[in-house]
């Protein structure tokens, strides 16, 4: 058994600053979305809300679904610091859009470009992937796990306190002018202000991780030696196969992935180099080089995910953090609409804004200290 290793600190507090802004901003939504589609949409009723909730809902995931490959490729080729400070400041931006939102279509395009520019969550587990190991990485994730629970319940706890602040903070502000025409404004300057503490500890304190290399020399008896530099992961990343759990669902996928990876990247490279060599010999023009032609590496690409998707451990991998995610979402969606609905005829409870604020307060205090105890144990 592996020896334990200490997590890198250094690494793991802007990591986990970062992850806590960005759940707090992407969930502080879920609080006021009900009473927000109310508001946009003239003559809408409780019971029909639900539907347009759930368009503004579901538009930043299907937008975070549609980038979140290309952001994780430019991860790799620009390196994860940029990237993450991308989605950061995408994310700030398009909060106080939001906010300013006065139309249903405008508050869709807001959401859209939040999931557009922000393919944080992806980078950032891969990130940690390279700065743990076998023996610590489930605690790492755990604790990743403990502050995405922090900041998603914090949103959507600020949130309802926070939304029309001229009835839940009257004594502070009033429904004239800004706040009574943008009710939802000051939950969106929140989330943009953590946004912006997530920017400055990524700027600060995130280091981007040192990137390994391999070196494959090519010998021939009619021209020198080549030698090739293939980039590969972090030298932490090995190939040892795990137990896939619920917990260490998202370290198993990174792992397979990239060992298969700097596999495949071997192996193309040796192939393009021994070609390479022979149209040497053929023409010996200063010309030819043994660097990858552009169909080498489209061909390598489209090989690499063919190779994920028949891959049985990362599939069923995905698959089931789908099903978490589906239902830890389709609750968050759901549940602020049966609050608000009256008793009677809907059965719902009646709740305000102050009432949902003081729930997911409750809430939050129940999940984090699960989380602390899956991190200890």
């Amino acid at each position: 058994m592996e020896e334990y290793t200490p997590l890198p600190k250094k690494k793991m507090i802007p990591i986990c600053i970062l992850i806590f802004c960005e759940m707090f901003n992407g969930n502080s939504i879920f609080s006021y979305v009900s009473y927000m589609v109310l508001d946009l949409v003239p003559g809408l009723q409780v019971e029909d809300a639900g539907y347009y909730a759930g368009l503004i809902a579901s538009c930043w995931f299907l937008a975070q679904f549609v980038s979140s490959f290309f952001w994780g490729r430019m991860s790799d080729v620009i390196g994860r610091k940029p990237v993450l400070l991308i989605g950061v400041v995408g994310s700030l931006l398009s909060s106080l859009a939001f906010g300013f939102s006065f139309n249903f279509p405008f508050a869709i395009f807001a959401r859209s470009v939040n999931g557009l520019l922000n393919g944080n969550l992806g980078v950032v587990k891969t990130y940690i992937a390279e700065i743990t190991n076998s023996s610590n990485q489930a605690r790492a994730f755990g604790l990743i796990g403990l502050m995405s629970g922090l900041g998603a319940i914090s949103g959507s706890m600020i949130g309802g306190f926070t939304a029309q602040p001229y009835n839940n903070l009257s004594f502070l502000f009033c429904s004239d002018g800004i706040w009574g025409r943008f009710p939802y404004l000051l939950p969106n300057i929140i989330a943009a202000m953590f946004s912006l503490a997530g920017f400055l500890a990524t700027v600060f304190f995130l280091h981007e991780n040192e990137v390994g290399y391999e070196t494959i020399e090519m010998e021939d008896t009619s021209s020198p030696s080549l030698s090739f530099k293939t980039k590969s992961s972090s030298s932490n990343v090995n190939g040892e196969s795990s137990h896939v759990t619920l917990d260490d669902v998202d370290s198993e996928v990174v792992q397979l992935d990239e060992q298969r990876n700097i596999e495949e990247d071997q192996e193309s490279l040796i192939s393009d180099s021994e070609r390479s060599l022979e149209e040497q010999q053929e023409d010996p023009s200063p010309s030819n080089s043994p660097s990858l032609s552009p169909t080498s590496k489209r061909k390598k690409k489209a090989g690499r995910g063919v190779a994920i998707l028949r891959d049985r451990e990362i599939v069923m991998t995905c698959s089931m953090y789908a099903l978490l995610g589906f239902a830890s979402t389709m609750f968050d969606e759901v549940w602020p609409l049966w609050v608000i609905a009256p008793v009677t005829p809907y059965g719902g409870l009646g709740f305000t804004l102050t009432d949902i604020g003081i729930a997911n307060a409750i809430g939050g205090v129940s999940i984090s200290l699960f989380n602390c105890l899956r991190i200890i144990v």
